[in-house]
């Protein structure tokens, strides 16, 4: 090769090098960069359903209810989305042949707060998402509206299992 045609060879690759240096973005000519734009998305799956928080609590006799109670939380994020939340058909067996349903009841306060007793309970209430958005928390107290003076010495223990639909 002469050496005119190496000498404009290294001429070419030098400038190529030279241009290849300095890059600018697409579009922007002589002007600075100075922002640009970074998009972040997620979409947030639809949820519905019930964690126990706390599993267990002391049964109370008579009228009035212990300060002891269990805690569920209650999971919806359905725009606009109703709960039925629901204890499901209790059996009583476990307290004795003295107790009958009507005579459990259970406490529910959270943003909205029910008493009632566990056949009422079994058909549920029904909570707005709007009315469990700021405390979805729900802390749970039963009691047996018996006295323990009429109950035979025994230990007293009601398994329940509560529900949660999400319309």
């Amino acid at each position: 090769m002469s050496k005119g045609k190496q000498l404009m060879l290294m001429t070419a690759c030098g400038v190529l090098s030279v241009s290849t240096a300095y890059a600018v973005p697409p579009g922007h000519g002589d002007e600075e960069v100075t922002s640009g734009d970074v998009t972040f998305s997620a979409k947030v799956e639809k949820q519905c359903g019930i964690d126990v928080t706390a599993a267990s609590a002391d049964l109370a006799f008579g009228d009035n209810y212990l300060d002891s109670t269990a805690q569920v939380k209650l999971i919806n994020n359905e725009k606009d989305g109703k709960i039925e939340f629901r204890v499901e058909p209790i059996k009583t067996e476990d307290l004795g042949d003295q107790v009958t349903k009507n005579d459990v009841h259970f406490r529910a306060e959270s943003s909205v707060s029910a008493d009632m007793s566990a056949s009422d309970w079994e058909e549920g209430i029904e909570f707005s998402r709007d009315d469990l958005r700021s405390n979805n928390l729900v802390n749970l107290a039963a009691r047996v509206s018996i006295d323990e003076s009429n109950l035979d010495a025994d230990d007293y223990e009601l398994v329940t299992n509560w529900i949660i639909e999400c319309d």
